[in-house]
C-alpha cells in the first residue's frame, strides 16, 4: 500500500476522527449538536405524527449525515470555506425538515441557532453575516408552512427571529474572538517565554564552562552583601577548598586586607569588612588592589584582585540580583620576577658606574693637558660624549631601581632652571649636529626654582634627547622655560619641549610612560633605547609634585609640557612607575 493510501486509511479510523474533534478548528465536533438534534426531533416526529412529505425528511437527514460526516473526516484548516458550507447547509436541512413534518405550529425552526452559533465561531466577519443572513432566509421560508401563530403575522415572527440570530451570532463571535485573541496572546508569551527560558538555559550553561575553564584565575561572584555565590575552578585552587565549602561564604574571609590598603586595621564585622573591600567598586564601577594570601602551608601569595559591579541579567525576568565580581590573579612569580630583574638592574649599573666614573675622570684629564692635537681632541670629544651618554643611561637604570626600591629621593637646592636647560642643550648639540636637528631655547632668561639640579637635568635631558632622536633631518626641536606663581603662592617652572618628529599613535601615547616599553615606531626605526626614559620623568615629575602632559599627532610632532612646583622639604620615597 503506497503512503497516500496508508494516510487515507489512518484519516478514516475512529480514533483519528475523535481527535480532530479537539483540534483548534474542531469542525466536526461542532456538527454534533445539531446531528443529534435533528435525529432526536425525526425519532419524535416519526413516533408521534404521521409524517407529512417522506421525501424532504430523508433528504433532509441525508444533508445532516453528510455534513456529519464531512466534518468528521475532512482534514480542515482555519479558513477552509467548507467550514462556512456545513452551516448553512444544516439550515437547508432545517428548512426540509419544517416543510416534511407536517406540523402545524413546531418550532422545530429554533434549532437554526446551533448553525449560527457555528457560524459565529469562524474568525471573521464573514461567518457572522452567514450566519445571520441565513436564519432570516430559514425562517422566512418556515412561515410559509405556517402563516400565523396565535395571531402572530409572519412578518413580526421574521424580524424578531432574525433580531435574535443577530445578536446570537454578534455576542458569540465578540466572546470567541476575544477568547481567540486571549489565546493568541497566551501562545505567542508562552513561546517568548520559552525562548528566553533557552537563553537563560544556554547562558547559564556558558556561565558554568566559562567558570569551569577559568582554572588560572579565581573567579568568585557574590551577592550584594559580600556571600559568595559562584566560584571558578581556579578558585578551588587558589583558595584549596572545594566549591562547596566557599559557596555561602563571606567574600571579606578569602581576601583578607592588604599591608598597602588605606584605613588602618581591618574592621572587625563581617558586612564592614565587604564594605571596605567593594568601596572603590561601588563607587567607580571597578577598582584593582593587590592583597596577601596565606595558604596552608603558610607560604604567602601576592595576588591582583579586580573588583567589578556587578549588575541583574535583566529588569524583565527573574534574573540572580546584583552584587560584585572578584577576579584574583596570583602575581607572585611576576613579583619575583622583578625582584630579580631589578636586582640585576641595579648590580650591572653599579659596576657599570665605577669604570665609567674613571673613564670620564681620564678624559678630563686629557682635555686639560692641552697636548693633544686637533685629531687626538676629536677621538677624547668622541670618548667623553658617549661615555656621558652611557653615564645617562646608567643614572636612569639606577633610578628606576631606586623607583621599585622605594629609595627615591631628592636633594632640593635653589636652581636656575634655564641654566639646567642649556647645560643640557649644550651636551646634546653633538648629538644633534650630527642629526642635522637644531635645538633653539626659548621664554624666560632665568626661572628660580627649589629642586634637585640632577632630577631636573634627567628630566629634561631624557624629554629633550627623544625629541632630537625621533625628529627628521633639517627639522628644530624647541625648549622654552617659563616661570609662573601658583595659586597657592609657590612658584613654577613650565618647560615646554616641541618636536616636529615622527609623532606618536594613539595607542602607543597610552603606554609611553610605562617601565621598558617602546614604541611601535621606536621598533619599526630600531631606534637606540631601552625604554625607561619616560618612566623616570613620569616618576620624577609626580615626586616633584608637578604634572607632565604629553600631546602628539602621528607624522606632525609631539609636545611634552611639564609643570614642576617648588619642592617643600625631602619628599617621601616615590611610587612605582605604572607597569
Amino acid at each position: 500500500m503506497n503512503s497516500a493510501a496508508t494516510r487515507t486509511a489512518e484519516s478514516v479510523r475512529l480514533p483519528a476522527i475523535i481527535s480532530r474533534w479537539f483540534e483548534p478548528t474542531a469542525v466536526g465536533l461542532r456538527q454534533v449538536p445539531l446531528t443529534v438534534s435533528y435525529a432526536l426531533v425525526l425519532a419524535s416526529i416519526t413516533v408521534t405524527h404521521e409524517v407529512g412529505h417522506t421525501v424532504l425528511l430523508v433528504v433532509g437527514a441525508l444533508i445532516v449525515l453528510a455534513v456529519q460526516l464531512i466534518g468528521s473526516l475532512g482534514r480542515w484548516t482555519q479558513w477552509s470555506p467548507w467550514q462556512y458550507a456545513l452551516p448553512l447547509a444544516q439550515m437547508v436541512a432545517l428548512v426540509l425538515l419544517e416543510l416534511g413534518a407536517g406540523v402545524e405550529r413546531s418550532y422545530f425552526l429554533s434549532l437554526v441557532f446551533i448553525p449560527v452559533a457555528s457560524l459565529a465561531l469562524q474568525p471573521g466577519l464573514l461567518g457572522t453575516v452567514l450566519a445571520i443572513a441565513g436564519a432570516t432566509a430559514v425562517i422566512t421560508l418556515g412561515v410559509t408552512t405556517n402563516p400565523d401563530i396565535e395571531g402572530t403575522p409572519p412578518a413580526i415572527r421574521v424580524f424578531v427571529v432574525g433580531i435574535v440570530a443577530a445578536f446570537v451570532a454578534i455576542g458569540t463571535h465578540g466572546a470567541t474572538d476575544a477568547l481567540r485573541r486571549q489565546a493568541d496572546d497566551l501562545t505567542s508569551a508562552r513561546d517568548e517565554l520559552t525562548a528566553r527560558a533557552k537563553q537563560l538555559v544556554s547562558s547559564r550553561d556558558l556561565l558554568r564552562s566559562v567558570m569551569a575553564a577559568a582554572t588560572e584565575q579565581a573567579v568568585v561572584a557574590t551577592d550584594a552583601d559580600g556571600t559568595v555565590v559562584a566560584v571558578s575552578t581556579g578558585a578551588e585552587r587558589m583558595f584549596e577548598r572545594p566549591q562547596d565549602e566557599l559557596l555561602g561564604t563571606c567574600v571579606a574571609d578569602l581576601f583578607p586586607p592588604g599591608a598597602a590598603d588605606p584605613g588602618g586595621p581591618a574592621p572587625a564585622r563581617p558586612w564592614a569588612r565587604v564594605a571596605a573591600l567593594v568601596a572603590a567598586a561601588t563607587a567607580d564601577g571597578a577598582t584593582s588592589a593587590e592583597r596577601t594570601l596565606t595558604r596552608r602551608d603558610g607560604s604567602a601569595r601576592a595576588l591582583e584582585v579586580v573588583v567589578t559591579r556587578r549588575p541583574p541579567l535583566s529588569d524583565e525576568l527573574p534574573a540572580p540580583a546584583p552584587g560584585y565580581l572578584f577576579v584574583a590573579t596570583d602575581v607572585t612569580a611576576r613579583h619575583e620576577a622583578e625582584r630579580l630583574q631589578d636586582e640585576f638592574i641595579g648590580l650591572v649599573s653599579h659596576e657599570l658606574r665605577t669604570p665609567l666614573s674613571s673613564i670620564l675622570g681620564y678624559v678630563e684629564l686629557l682635555q686639560l693637558g692641552g697636548a693633544l692635537s686637533g685629531e687626538d681632541e676629536t677621538y677624547v670629544d668622541v670618548i667623553d660624549r658617549n661615555a656621558r651618554r652611557l653615564l645617562r643611561m646608567v643614572d636612569d637604570l639606577l633610578t628606576s631601581v631606586q623607583l621599585t626600591a622605594g629609595t627615591f629621593t631628592f636633594l632640593p637646592e635653589q636652581v636656575d632652571v634655564v641654566g639646567v636647560v642649556r647645560e643640557l642643550v649644550t651636551d646634546i648639540e653633538p648629538t644633534a649636529r650630527r642629526a642635522e636637528v637644531q635645538v633653539v631655547v626659548a621664554g624666560d632668561d632665568a626661572v628660580p626654582l627649589r629642586s634637585d639640579p640632577g632630577r631636573l637635568g634627567q628630566v629634561v635631558g631624557n624629554v629633550l634627547g627623544n625629541a632630537v632622536k625621533f625628529s627628521a633631518r633639517g627639522a628644530t626641536v624647541t625648549v622654552k622655560v617659563t616661570g609662573l606663581l601658583g595659586a597657592d603662592g609657590r612658584r613654577r617652572a613650565r618647560i615646554v619641549v616641541t618636536d616636529t618628529g615622527s609623532g606618536i599613535a594613539p595607542d602607543d601615547l597610552a603606554r609611553i610612560t610605562e617601565r621598558f616599553y617602546r614604541s611601535s615606531d621606536a621598533r619599526r626605526r630600531r631606534v637606540r633605547g631601552v625604554g625607561i626614559g619616560l618612566s623616570v620623568v613620569q616618576a620624577i615629575v609626580d615626586a616633584h609634585g608637578g604634572t607632565i602632559t604629553i600631546r602628539s599627532q602621528p607624522g606632525e610632532g609631539t609636545v611634552v609640557e611639564i609643570d614642576l612646583p617648588d619642592l617643600t622639604g625631602r619628599p617621601a620615597p616615590a611610587a612605582s612607575p605604572a607597569e
